[in-house]
């Protein structure tokens, strides 16, 4: 089972810069798959134009009404909520030029490259259109005497017609996902939403939409950072919480951090979905994560500090009461998930070790002894739907010490 870590937005003086590509061993039935990489990038140079300029001086009150900004109304406002005031108002000149695709963006406030910085992050990890189709590049001008920046002048990749398509056809996607979670609580609907993507999104770092929300949700394809943007969109739209996470696995990679019932979690939608299993496979390995289990093989690099993460009582296997701390605790939860999977037609069952030395017993008695498929065959009769084990196969992860079953109902 592969897991993939794929896209990291990085912001230098000069533009943005994006990098695709990453994967990471895990095993399948004890056999390591083999991975590859690739890495593709693309920068922007600055312009320098050494002018000065004389302006009015701006005061600027203590206190900021974010209602009366352009930002995301009702959602997440961790990025904006961490600029100064002065950044904030910038913040506002920046995204309603870019949401008007205008070619030259004029700043009114003193800021300089580090401000600028700050400020395109939040505008680039938080606008909607920017999560359908981000803005990755810009020039600037600044005062050669003060180091204010002046202006800006954003690289459009597509023309404001396109880009509204875009939108719309991704929100068209949005709202029909969105009908099937009416009823569901926030649990619910985030799962929904990481499960719809999962099993509707490929990993692809060759199609033309590979980093944006469109191409996850309309594509079809998409790496990591698709797979965030497509994420948060969703939760945006419903009023769930949601951050996008920058950092780093065993390259730069992106997921998300998301609220339920007040506490936040992390969720890496595109680990869920190894890229060597095809069809209705999904895992459950990375979602709804603490800090602690998220950096066993996670490290985060954000330039904002994000929303710390201690609960784990939305964890999938905590939320079905799927850890087992023993082979006779194992034993019991295997039962009753195939006898269940056998009722309601499911493939796959899942169950995880709450230590590393439960993990090594469960693999040793997979491993070896078919004591446990003597369990899932008769669960299978019991449930009137008889399983021939000679099928049955499964994958597990050695960092959050998970197991999946696939059955083959």
């Amino acid at each position: 089972m592969i897991k993939q870590k794929n896209i990291f937005l990085f912001f230098s003086m000069m533009g943005i810069l994006a990098l695709t590509g990453c994967m990471k061993y895990v095993f399948n039935n004890g056999i390591a798959v083999s991975n590859t990489t690739e890495i593709t990038s693309e920068i922007t140079t600055q312009e320098q134009e050494y002018v000065s300029i004389q302006e009015d001086t701006t005061t600027i009150t203590s206190e900021f009404n974010k209602d009366e900004s352009k930002y995301f109304y009702g959602k997440s406002c961790i990025r904006y909520d961490q600029l100064n005031d002065t950044q904030k108002l910038v913040y506002n000149q920046i995204f309603e030029g870019i949401e008007s695709c205008s070619e030259v963006i004029n700043i009114s406030y003193d800021i300089d490259e580090s401000d600028l910085e700050k400020i395109y992050d939040a505008i680039i990890n938080t606008a909607d259109f920017e999560l359908v189709y981000p803005t990755r590049k810009y020039d600037f001008k600044y005062d050669s005497i003060t180091g204010n920046i002046y202006k800006i002048s954003p690289k459009y990749e597509v023309s404001l017609e396109v880009r509204s398509s875009m939108i719309s056809s991704v929100d068209s996607v949005a709202n029909d996902i969105i009908s099937q979670t009416v009823g569901m609580d926030e649990f619910q609907t985030v799962k929904y939403f990481h499960n719809y993507i999962i099993l509707n999104c490929s990993y692809d770092s060759n199609s033309e939409n590979y980093s944006n929300a469109y191409g996850a949700l309309v594509d079809g394809k998409a790496v990591c950072e698709g797979y965030a943007r497509a994420f948060k969109y969703l939760c945006d739209m419903v009023g769930i919480p949601c951050e996008l996470v920058i950092g780093t696995t065993d390259i730069e990679h992106m997921w998300n951090l998301v609220q339920i019932d007040g506490e936040w979690y992390h969720i890496d939608v595109t680990w869920d979905d190894p890229k060597n299993k095809d069809g209705d496979y999904i895992s459950y390995s990375y979602f709804n994560l603490s800090d602690e289990q998220i950096f066993t093989d996670h490290t985060v690099n954000d330039t904002y500090i994000l929303p710390v993460a201690n609960s784990t009582d939305m964890n999938y296997f905590n939320y079905y009461n799927l850890c087992v701390s023993s082979l006779e605790e194992l034993e019991d939860v295997l039962y009753q998930q195939v006898y269940n999977a056998c009722l309601n037609g499911d493939k796959y069952v899942y169950f995880k070790a709450d230590s590393i030395d439960t993990y090594n017993a469960i693999i040793s008695k997979l491993c070896n002894s078919y004591d446990l498929y003597s369990i899932i065959k008769d669960a299978s009769v019991d449930a009137n739907n008889i399983i021939n084990v000679d099928n049955v196969s499964f994958s597990y992860d050695d960092d959050m010490l998970t197991f999946t079953m696939n059955l083959e109902c």
